[in-house]
């Protein structure tokens, strides 16, 4: 049911319903799977880890890594050094789950609080409390909960934001204004998805969906 029509990637038009349901699965598939909290909690916490041990190595204790992942701690690389310095690109490509998984064991025993905290949670599985809302969460919320991480951990108001912080994520089905679907009608005319589908027409699918989240070790509940 795919065709190329005026050099353009077409779906014929009995394809539609196929089309329509990947469409809904794909968003279904976003929240239950992808963006799902637990996945989203341990990639948060991942991303905390490796921005708090590029911070020790930008001061000078270095934590124990492999080449590759140190050459990215030891300096902050921007997204068009790839571009400009191909050794960044042979560096990247020589990084796989081994270096992580590896650096996350050495730093589990760093002398640095904040490091080995996120890291002993990763690796055992006592991973962050996470809580999602559809409005940012009350910078009162965020701040009490980082003064009570300030006095559990005995660390500063910096250390605690590694510790306690919110954010957002959305999931946007399908976007007309990119990687558009087109439909190629039984009369030749070439449209939208959105316009050739009944379904997706009455339903907000083409809409992002914002959701804002707030993490924090589940030892602040109390």
């Amino acid at each position: 049911m795919i065709n190329v029509h005026d050099d353009e990637l077409v779906v014929e038009q009995k394809g539609v319903y196929s089309i329509e349901s990947f469409i809904i699965s794909r968003r279904l598939m976003y929240w239950q799977v992808y963006l799902h909290k637990t996945v989203l909690c341990v990639e948060e916490m991942m991303v905390k880890a490796v921005q708090r041990a590029q911070y020790l190595s930008v001061k000078g204790m270095l934590p124990v890594s492999s080449p590759a992942l140190a050459y990215f701690l030891n300096k902050k690389v921007q997204l068009k050094k790839f571009d400009e310095d191909p050794a960044v690109l042979d560096y990247y490509s020589e990084l796989d789950d081994v270096d992580i998984f590896a650096a996350l064991k050495a730093w589990s025993n760093s002398d640095d609080k904040v490091l080995r905290v996120l890291c002993e949670c990763i690796l055992h599985r006592k991973l962050f409390r996470i809580e999602t809302g559809y409005q940012p969460f009350p910078s009162k919320k965020i701040q009490l909960l980082r003064d009570k991480a300030m006095k559990k951990f005995k660390l500063d108001e910096e250390e605690a934001g590694y510790l306690v912080f919110s954010g957002s994520t959305s999931n946007h089905a399908y976007d007309p204004g990119e990687n558009r679907i087109n439909i190629l009608t039984n009369d030749g005319k070439v449209i939208d998805i959105s316009k050739a589908s009944e379904q997706l027409n009455s339903t907000v699918l083409n809409k992002p969906v914002v959701k804002h989240y707030v993490f924090y070790p589940k030892v602040l509940e109390n």
